[in-house]
């Protein structure tokens, strides 16, 4: 899942074009560009106790040399309420569906040297679970990712030129 509050557009290249960017992308590739010169702050407050907060801030020097960009959203909502919710063990119960989560986005680029973290955090607790069960207090989705990257590009003539990346992403799942 990613924030819609910072996206730019969003990019589809169908069928075996999409082949350019590796073997695996036989059949589309799908690129979304964000939006890294915000510089605005967002309040969002709704029915069910919910609210979302998203925090775009964006600066590039004088000279271009560097600039930095931060992106922070936050959400939580206490869910909908489920009346008299039928569950197989005990009967009859009201339930509700609870979640929050968080994103952080930095960029650093200084010259041809570029530094990226993302970091999410989504957890949705007590869901009805369709199998005739509310499972109140056990049945809970929980996902943390997080991804750095460093990247450096360099101009070794005006025919040649290369990038070079190293990152590292980590996914846990409950």
């Amino acid at each position: 899942l990613m924030a819609m509050q910072n996206i730019k557009q969003v990019e589809i290249i169908r069928g075996p074009g999409s082949a350019l960017y590796g073997s695996g992308a036989f059949a589309a590739v799908i690129n979304i560009v964000v939006d890294n010169g915000l510089n605005n702050v967002q309040v969002e407050i709704g029915e069910h106790n919910s609210s979302r907060m998203a925090l775009n801030w964006s600066f590039e020097s004088e000279s271009r040399d560097w600039s930095s960009s931060l992106f922070l959203h936050s959400f939580q909502d206490d869910g909908q309420r489920y009346e008299n919710a039928f569950d197989v063990y005990d009967g009859i119960d009201d339930t509700r569906d609870p979640k929050y989560g968080h994103d952080l986005v930095f960029n650093q680029r200084y010259r041809n040297i570029e530094g990226h973290i993302r970091v999410t955090k989504r957890r949705s607790d007590d869901f009805y679970v369709f199998t005739g069960a509310l499972v109140d207090d056990l049945s809970y989705a929980q996902q943390e990712t997080w991804f750095a990257s460093l990247n450096y590009a360099h101009e070794f003539s005006t025919a040649l030129s290369g990038k070079f990346y190293v990152h590292r992403q980590n996914l846990l799942r409950d």
